[in-house]
């Protein structure tokens, strides 16, 4: 079972997640809160931001 997300953290989002996030679609993802309300086995609903890719 892979750790559940909490607010503050920070998720790599690339190709392990999808092959449309590979290359130099990933994103850094900065995690605001994670939704309590029932989805899918094993995933959660999140809302936060994407942190500016560095220059």
């Amino acid at each position: 079972m892979t750790a559940r997300p909490c607010p503050g953290d920070l998720l790599v989002i690339d190709s392990r997640v999808s092959v449309q996030f590979a290359g130099d679609r990933a994103l850094t993802f900065r995690v605001v809160s994670v939704c309590e309300q029932p989805t899918y086995e094993g995933w959660v609903w999140l809302t936060g931001y994407v942190l500016n890719p560095p220059r």
